[in-house]
């Protein structure tokens, strides 16, 4: 067990991103005669303190500490079935500064063992700490300077927890935790290169550009079909109290970069339709469901009205918000 080895791969940074990303590898030591590995928890830690944006690594897996310095990763459970000897590799996501900078990344390891030719709930278990500390200095690139001038078509995409103050502090940094793991497993099953999209994070919501370039008739129904797929496996054997349940909203339009984020009406939009009395209302009246999406008229008379034929009618609604100067007319798709 002692034979455990972690490393840590360079600072990555993908074009488009305004994150580093810290690639951590584990290799596992064999376990003992008779024993098999089912749970393994890393824990990290930056210092200076930079708080994490994101958190991934192999299935099955938890992730805790997303905006936070000090965070991890959870991988297998303890009813279980023994994790893959195959080195398993973690990555962190830390937001770019201005200029480069210096950090320490410690890394910790526990694992737990089962005994093997034991029925689940009844094996006995065997928890160990790796007592050895991994620690590795790492620099993190500035970030580029964005050029203005250079437009593109963008699809935006905008969700929000419905009731979030509703948790206290610790079930709000789980409801956190699966609302990016949603939205994540959704931009997966759609074949979207996760290090290319630009993501802004609120604490109960999220706003994530996607890279241009993308077959929308194919992405944006695997985006559906993937979130009500992802809203499925995190609400599972939650009580009514746990049950995440979320508003989204999706445009595409002419993006263009700026100095202090990104110009054009489709980062607006989303964000209004995402308030909007009618989207809220929709999770309201439809409490079996997970989740509502509300798109604009854009995005369904160009994509969605030739290849989303599998999901059900969408709704045109009128949006409203005369305080924000916004009117326009949307599709509203609540699930079945």
């Amino acid at each position: 067990m002692n034979a455990t080895v972690v490393s840590c791969l360079p600072v990555a940074v993908a074009p488009g991103s305004e994150v580093a990303v810290l690639g951590v590898v584990l290799t596992p030591g064999p376990a003992a005669a008779g024993w098999s590995r089912v749970v393994t928890h890393v824990r990290g830690q930056v210092s200076p303190a930079v708080a994490v944006t994101d958190l991934s690594g192999p299935a099955p897996r938890s992730v805790s500490g997303i905006g936070e310095s000090t965070f991890g990763w959870t991988l297998g459970r303890l009813d279980g079935p023994p994790l893959p000897a195959a080195p398993a590799v973690l990555q962190a996501f830390l937001p770019l500064k201005s200029a480069p900078r210096e950090i320490e990344l410690t890394i910790r390891v526990d694992m737990s063992f089962a005994r093997r030719g034991f029925a689940l709930g009844r094996r006995p278990l065997d928890h160990h700490r790796i007592p050895r500390l991994w620690q590795f200095r790492l620099v993190a690139p500035a970030r580029r300077p964005l050029k203005t001038g250079q437009p593109r078509v963008r699809l935006c995409l905008a969700a929000d927890i419905e009731r979030y103050s509703r948790f206290a502090n610790s079930e709000a940094m789980l409801a956190q935790e699966r609302l990016l793991e949603v939205l994540r497993q959704a931009r997966t099953h759609a074949g979207v290169d996760e290090s290319a999209v630009l993501i802004e994070g609120a604490g109960d919501s999220q706003f994530a550009i996607l890279p241009d370039g993308l077959d929308e008739a194919t992405v944006v129904p695997l985006l559906l079909e993937g979130v009500a797929k992802a809203m499925r496996e995190v609400n599972r054997g939650l009580d009514r109290h746990e049950r995440l349940r979320i508003r989204m909203a999706m445009d595409r339009g002419l993006l263009t970069p700026s100095v202090n984020g990104w110009v054009g009406g489709a980062t607006i939009a989303v964000h209004r339709m995402l308030d909007s009395p009618p989207l809220r209302a929709a999770l309201t009246v439809h409490d079996h469901a997970d989740h509502v999406v509300m798109v604009s008229r854009t995005l369904f008379r160009d994509v969605i009205r030739h290849g989303c034929d599998g999901f059900g009618p969408f709704a045109e609604i009128d949006v409203d918000i005369p305080g924000k100067g916004f009117s326009e007319r949307a599709w509203l798709f609540v699930p079945e």
